[in-house]
Order: structure tokens, then C-alpha cells, then sequence
């Protein structure tokens, strides 16, 4: 484990990375459209999965996934903390708050969630969003969007 980061001149331990990384995941709770998630989100719950019910819980786990892909990206690939401690902020911020639903892991899978699903960018991004994921999974995956995005900063 990495005791302290060195970054700008500053030492960071790991118990201020996670620090710093919950306040950024924490932006899940600034959703603008919490109401429709939260109806939409009972709707599905209760087995009304018609597809704007679907779009509209997808549609929150999208933003989830988006704030948990730029936060691996600023500061696990850029600065360097350890993924380790995004993954303790993720723990202490989404799943201790209910951010992630694992009641509709099985539901992500079928044909109906699939459909809306198709339509995203990050598909795999959207589905930790709502169900979360491992570690291992979430280092592979923000690895790999910090590649792609170095790519699109390198060809500007």
C-alpha cells in the first residue's frame, strides 16, 4: 500500500486520498433529475419495466458511472493515487448510501434493459453505475478510458 503519494510537492496519505475521492464521488447526490430517478426507480422495482422506466434509472446510473470514470481518470491515472482508495470512497459513499441498486443485478442482463442499455457510450460504465462492480473490474475499465482519453487530448 502506498503511504504517502507525492503530488505537487504535497504528501498525501492514503486516508486523505480517500478523503479527497469521496467528496468527488459524492457529486452522484448533485443528480439534477432525482425525482424521475426516484419514480422511475420504484417503478422498476415494483416490475413496471416499460422502457422509460428503464431509460430513466439508466440515465442516473450513466451519471454514476460518468462521475466514477473522470474521478479514475483525474486521479488515479493522472495523479497517481491508488486505486485502492477510490475504490474504499466507493464503498463508503455509494453502497453505504444506496447509490448502487443490487437489486437489479439480474435485471441489467436481460432483454429489456439491454435494449435501453445499447444506447449509452459506456455501457459497462452504466451498469457499475447501478450495480457497482469489483475492484479488478474497475481498474481495467478505468484504464481503459484513460487511454482513450489521452488519445483524444494528444490529437488536439
Amino acid at each position: 500500500m502506498i503511504d504517502k503519494l507525492q503530488v505537487d510537492g504535497m504528501n498525501i496519505s492514503f486516508s486523505e486520498q480517500v478523503w479527497i475521492l469521496r467528496k468527488e464521488v459524492s457529486k452522484v447526490f448533485e443528480y439534477m433529475a432525482i425525482d424521475d430517478f426516484y419514480h422511475a426507480k420504484n417503478a422498476v422495482l415494483n416490475d413496471d419495466w416499460n422502457p422509460e422506466n428503464i431509460a430513466e434509472v439508466l440515465m442516473r446510473a450513466n451519471y454514476n458511472g460518468a462521475i466514477a470514470r473522470i474521478t479514475y481518470y483525474k486521479y488515479i491515472h493522472k495523479l497517481g493515487f491508488d486505486p485502492r482508495a477510490l475504490w474504499d470512497a466507493l464503498i463508503l459513499e455509494w453502497m453505504m448510501s444506496g447509490v448502487w441498486i443490487f437489486a437489479l443485478d439480474k435485471a441489467i442482463n436481460t432483454k429489456e434493459f439491454r435494449d435501453v442499455l445499447k444506447k449509452f457510450r459506456y455501457p459497462e460504465w452504466v451498469k457499475f453505475g447501478l450495480t457497482g462492480g469489483g475492484l479488478d473490474e474497475l481498474k481495467k475499465m478505468g484504464e481503459k478510458f484513460s487511454v482513450e482519453m489521452d488519445r483524444i487530448k494528444e490529437s488536439i
